[in-house]
């Protein structure tokens, strides 16, 4: 049958297992009760693990204040026994949690971690411990910082941990974490980090749709800046794939990708591509369930201007009036200022609806102008409304309505 003490442990054992399996209902059976039982016996180092495994669970299932709860408690008993690793490793728990909940508490407490870990001799654990650190960071925006402990943690893996016990998951979210990082700052050679994140990813058969799209659409940003153009297309692309096949749609993702895409084709002398990648973009947003106008907006700008770029003029008229309405439903004074006054220009290219259109579309534009601070289309709007006043000087309508 067994001791108290001995079923106790079994139990501990167990859930522990179960957890690593992924049997998180069975493991929380088994904890149910288990830390009161260790409290009975006055079991520290028994209620320390406990205690994690009970924030393992609520940080499975999204509960990040239950777990720096639990985490907390576990923190003060280990302080409490004086040995120096139960106390570091609850403070990796902790700070990896508070890494996953963008919280700004437990970054002193990993710092502490690291250098505990450092003292002990224990690099995968200080490898770990800077990746926390570095995505608690990131969280945070401090992305020059953060890139610094991803490096680290890297370095450590590659130089310091047994081969047979670095994790290659590990390694490819440190990898794909310094991705992004470095094509935000700008860093030559982020194409090449982006791509070793692809890379790994194939490797290690990992199946994280998330951060494999996130890198094809880095890797596009970076390689367009570092003169790779189709190579750039061709991952913005994958991006687009990528993000179709994620749970949620994320428009502001998709948003992105598009305007990256539409932007650098026209870039590249392929203005009808160019046109054809924002009307594709619009008309994924609009088909998308949920509320994405002001993500349809920033594409619809840019529909509108390359439709003008071509002289499509009606099909520019009829972009522009409906982003008028849409900048006045999310309360946009200042595009809706632009929306008219480019507006303007297109009716005025138009064949039979010459100047009194074109002024109409200008004296709606000016007061939402001025309301918007915006003084540079401020002047243009009046130096447009001026010249209908004028006398006719032999100029044409078109001529009289300045490019905004």
């Amino acid at each position: 049958v067994g001791s108290l003490p001995a079923k106790a442990r079994n139990r501990l054992l167990k859930a522990r297992f179960l957890q690593d399996v992924g049997q998180w209902k069975k493991a929380r059976g088994e904890l149910d009760g288990l830390l009161e039982t260790f409290r009975q016996m006055n079991s520290k180092p028994a209620m320390i693990d406990t205690l994690g495994l009970q924030g393992k669970d609520a940080t499975h299932r999204g509960q990040y204040r239950t777990a720096l709860e639990h985490y907390q408690d576990a923190l003060e008993l280990a302080q409490s026994t004086g040995s120096p690793q139960k106390l570091a490793k609850v403070q990796l728990s902790s700070c990896e949690v508070s890494a996953r909940a963008g919280g700004t508490q437990a970054l002193e407490s990993c710092k502490r971690a690291l250098q505990t870990f450092d003292k002990l001799g224990m690099p995968l654990l200080r490898a770990r411990t800077n990746s926390a650190i570095g995505r608690n960071l990131y969280k945070q925006n401090a992305l020059s910082e953060a890139r610094k402990y991803f490096i680290d943690a890297l370095r450590i893996r590659d130089e310091e941990v047994h081969p047979e016990l670095v994790d290659d998951r590990a390694r490819a979210r440190d990898l794909g974490n310094l991705c992004q990082i470095e094509m935000r700052e700008e860093i030559t050679g982020a194409f090449h980090r982006c791509k070793e994140t692809l890379d790994l990813l194939d490797q290690a058969s990992f199946e994280h749709p998330r951060m494999r799209a996130t890198s094809h659409y880095a890797a596009g940003v970076a390689a367009a800046r570092e003169g790779h153009i189709e190579e750039s297309l061709a991952h913005l692309d994958d991006a687009l794939e990528g993000y179709e096949g994620l749970e949620s749609f994320d428009a502001p993702s998709v948003t992105s990708a598009y305007l990256r895409r539409g932007s650098l084709l026209k870039r590249t002398d392929r203005p009808e591509k160019a046109t054809e990648t924002f009307q594709k973009g619009l008309e994924r947003l609009e088909q998308a369930e949920g509320d994405h106008l002001a993500s349809i907006i920033k594409l619809r700008i840019q529909y509108a201007q390359q439709q003008l770029d071509l002289d499509q003029w009606q099909g520019a008229a009829q972009q522009l009036q409906t982003l008028a309405r849409e900048a006045r439903e999310v309360g946009d004074i200042g595009t809706r200022a632009w929306a008219y006054s480019t507006l303007a220009r297109a009716r005025n290219r138009l064949d039979g609806r010459g100047e009194a259109s074109a002024r109409q579309a200008l004296e709606k534009a000016l007061p939402l102008a001025r309301d918007a601070g915006d003084d540079e289309l401020v002047e243009t709007i009046e130096s447009n409304l001026e010249a209908f006043d004028e006398e006719d000087s032999g100029d044409t309508a078109s001529e009289k309505v300045e490019e905004q």
